[in-house]
């Protein structure tokens, strides 16, 4: 028996040491692979949005601005149309006034 269990040992030593020797090393090399291509995918996902963001960015202000400019021409037409109106408001009351 005892031969055996020798014969046992020597063998799951023999391939533990292959394992460690090959098995290891190319599990490491693979798992290390897929780590640098999800790395790179994240990082290439990462710079694609910051350029969606930046044209998004470009594109709001660009609404921004057609806005105000909007906005400025309703306040431009609104200010000359009350002036109007106070022009012939005033029209109306030296009429009234004068007999």
């Amino acid at each position: 028996m005892p031969k055996t269990m020798d014969l046992e040992t020597a063998t799951e030593s023999t391939f533990a040491k292959a394992v460690t020797r090959f098995v290891v090393p190319v599990l490491l090399v693979v798992i290390g692979s897929l780590i640098t291509w999800l790395i790179t995918d994240v990082r290439g996902n990462q710079v694609q949005q910051q350029q969606e963001m930046q044209a998004l960015t470009l594109k709001v202000e660009r609404v921004d601005s057609k806005v105000e400019l909007m906005n400025s021409k309703v306040d431009n037409g609104l200010i000359w149309r009350i002036s109007e109106l106070e022009r012939r408001l005033q029209t109306v009351e030296s009429a009234a006034r004068t007999p």
